[in-house]
C-alpha cells in the first residue's frame, strides 16, 4: 500500500481531518464519539467497501466517496469499468460517467468536500471574489465531463491559436438562471429550454437560455465569462425551491493578441474590476466545474 493511501487510511472516514481513535490497540474508524455520532445519523446503508461503517451516498453509488470508490476497485472487491478502470461498472461494463461520455452526453461528478480538487476549486473562487461579497461559501463543486466530441473539438481549437502564434488559458466563471434543482436533489443535467446552465452544459455554450445562440454586450454577439466570479453572480438566478445559486467554471483558449481589439475575441485587463472575457467561438470555451455556493 502506498504512503498516500496510508495516511488517508489513517484518517477519520468521517471527517477526513483527525486521526482514527485508537484503543487498546484497536484502531476505531473514527476520531471521535462525535464523528462516529454524526455518521450513524447520515443514514442506514453503509458505504459498499467492506469494513467502513460510514453510510453511502447516491453520488458515488453507494460508496461514502470517490476514493472509496475507487480503493473497493483497485482491491477488486467491486468490477471496474472497462473504460477507465477507475470507478465501479454499473451500466453494463461501464461506469455512469463513460456510459454518458460514450452517448456523447456530459455527465457530473460530485467532488469529495474533503478532497483536494473540492477544497483548491474552493479556495481559488473565494479568493477571487470580490472583497464586497467576502462572505461566500461554496457548498458543493462538480465536475463537469464533457462528451470526447466536445472536449476534442476544444482541444483541436486551442492547437490552432498556438500554431497562429501564443496561447493562454485562462479560467472564467459563467452564470444565468438556473430554473431546475441542479445539484440540490440531484446531479441531473435538465431538458427544460428555460434553464440556461443546463442548456449550456448540454451544448457546450452552443445553446442558451430559450434557444439562444449567442450573448449580447458591449463587444457584440457571442460568449461572455468573467474573471471575476462575483461579476458573473450578478446573472444568477436560482430556483426557489433550490437554497444554492450556480455558476459554471469554464476554461477559455485565448491568445494573447486578443487583448487588442479582434473581433472573435477579447479579454479586458486582467486586473480589470470586471474582468470581461468575449469569445465568437464555442470551441473556444469549455465548462469545467458546476459551482453551488450561498452568500
Amino acid at each position: 500500500m502506498s504512503h498516500k493511501a496510508q495516511t488517508q487510511n489513517d484518517m477519520c472516514v468521517a471527517c477526513g481531518m483527525r486521526p482514527k481513535y485508537v484503543e487498546h490497540g484497536y484502531q476505531h474508524p473514527y476520531c471521535g464519539r462525535t464523528c462516529a455520532k454524526r455518521a450513524q445519523q447520515s443514514g442506514t446503508s453503509t458505504c459498499r467497501l467492506r469494513g467502513c461503517p460510514v453510510a453511502g451516498r447516491t453520488a458515488f453509488v453507494g460508496f461514502c466517496s470517490e476514493y472509496h470508490a475507487s480503493e473497493a476497485v483497485r482491491s477488486q472487491q467491486v468490477k471496474g469499468c472497462i473504460q477507465c478502470n477507475d470507478r465501479p461498472a454499473t451500466t453494463g461494463n461501464l461506469c455512469p460517467v463513460c456510459d454518458r461520455r460514450s452517448k456523447d452526453e456530459p455527465v457530473l461528478e460530485e467532488l469529495d468536500p474533503r478532497g483536494n480538487a473540492f477544497k483548491n476549486l474552493a479556495n481559488t473562487t473565494v479568493h477571487k471574489w470580490s472583497s464586497s461579497n467576502g462572505g461566500v461559501k461554496i457548498e458543493k463543486v462538480f465536475k463537469v465531463v464533457n462528451s470526447q466530441a466536445t472536449q476534442d473539438r476544444f482541444e483541436a481549437n486551442s492547437q490552432k491559436l498556438i500554431s497562429a502564434g501564443s496561447m493562454e488559458m485562462l479560467r472564467t466563471y459563467h452564470s444565468s438562471q438556473c430554473i431546475c434543482n441542479l445539484g440540490y436533489l440531484d446531479n441531473k443535467i435538465c431538458d427544460r429550454p428555460s434553464c440556461g446552465i443546463c442548456s449550456i452544459l448540454k451544448s457546450s455554450f452552443k445553446s442558451f437560455a430559450f434557444g439562444d445562440q449567442f450573448n449580447t454586450g458591449r463587444y457584440g454577439k457571442g460568449i461572455y465569462s468573467y474573471l471575476n466570479p462575483a461579476r458573473a453572480d450578478r446573472h444568477s438566478t436560482s430556483c426557489k425551491s433550490s437554497p444554492y445559486r450556480v455558476m459554471i467554471s469554464c476554461d477559455v483558449a485565448m491568445t494573447k493578441a486578443a487583448k487588442s481589439w479582434l473581433p472573435q475575441m477579447r479579454v479586458t485587463s486582467l486586473s480589470d474590476e470586471d474582468g470581461v472575457v468575449f469569445v465568437n467561438n464555442p470551441d473556444a470555451i469549455i465548462a469545467k466545474h458546476v459551482i453551488l455556493y450561498k452568500y
